[in-house]
C-alpha cells in the first residue's frame, strides 16, 4: 500500500508540473520536489546568501540575490518593481522560460528569508508567470529529505532567451489607486508594529507613520 501511495504521489506531482491548464500551488513540499527534481521544466531557485548557497544546496538549483535585479530603489518611493523588459532579462539569465515551474527555496528559519521568498513569488506572478511555488519549510525541509542530493560550491544557470511577460495589473495598486481607496478599502500594513506606529522608519522612507484607516498585520505573525 505504501509503495502504491508513493507512486500515486509521483504521478500526481509530475502531472501538476507539466500541466498547462492550471496555476501551480503556492506551496509545495520537499516530497513533491523529490519526485519532480529531474524534470526539465523545473527551476529550483535558491534565494539564500551566497555563503549559505556555497556551503550546501540542492543539486541543480540556481541562486539569485534579493533585492538584486528583482527590485530597484527610488528616492521617496523605496523599492519598486522592475520594468517588464528588465524582468524578462532577469528571467532569461536564470534559465526561466514561461513553461518553467519555479520552486523558490529560502532560509525559512529566519523571518526575512520567508519574506524574500514571498516577494519573489509575487514578482513572478505579477509578470504573468503561472507556475511558481514556494518550498514549504525551505532549505531545512529539503536537507532533511535523504532522497535529495546536496552539492557545494557555485552553480551556474543555463541562460535562455525570449521570455515574454503578461503583466497582471490586478496584483498591484499604484499610488493613485491607493489615494482613491483611502477611507473606502481596508488596507493592511505588513510592516513591524514599530514602523506602523511611527516609532521607527526605514532609511529610504521620508516620513514615519502609516496610512489613515490601515490596520497592522506584521508579516512575522504569519510565520511559524
Amino acid at each position: 500500500i505504501f509503495k502504491k501511495a508513493l507512486g500515486s504521489v509521483a504521478i500526481l506531482a509530475a502531472a501538476t508540473l507539466v500541466s498547462t491548464s492550471v496555476t501551480a500551488k503556492p506551496l509545495v513540499s520537499a516530497a513533491w520536489i523529490q519526485y519532480v527534481a529531474s524534470h526539465e521544466n523545473l527551476v529550483l531557485l535558491d534565494v539564500r546568501s551566497q555563503k549559505a548557497f556555497r556551503a550546501g544546496h540542492i543539486a541543480g538549483s540556481v541562486r539569485t540575490s534579493y533585492p538584486g535585479k528583482w527590485r530597484s530603489l527610488e528616492e521617496g518611493r523605496g523599492t519598486v518593481m522592475p520594468t517588464a523588459t528588465e524582468f524578462a532579462r532577469l528571467a532569461d539569465s536564470l534559465g526561466i522560460t514561461p513553461r518553467s515551474h519555479v520552486a523558490i527555496i529560502a532560509e525559512t528559519r529566519a523571518p526575512g528569508g520567508a519574506a524574500t521568498a514571498a516577494e519573489i513569488y509575487f514578482t513572478l506572478r505579477h509578470f504573468g508567470h503561472r507556475y511558481v511555488s514556494i518550498v514549504d519549510g525551505g532549505i531545512a525541509a529539503l536537507k532533511a529529505n535523504p532522497a535529495l542530493t546536496l552539492e557545494t560550491g557555485p552553480s551556474v544557470p543555463t541562460p535562455t532567451t525570449g521570455y515574454y511577460t503578461n503583466r497582471n495589473e490586478l496584483l498591484q495598486a499604484n499610488l493613485e489607486q491607493v489615494f482613491t481607496a483611502v477611507g473606502y478599502a481596508q488596507m493592511l500594513d505588513a510592516r513591524t508594529t514599530e514602523q506602523y506606529l511611527g516609532l521607527r522608519k526605514a532609511s529610504y522612507v521620508e516620513r514615519a507613520g502609516s496610512i489613515p484607516g490601515s490596520r497592522n498585520l506584521p508579516y512575522k505573525w504569519l510565520l511559524s
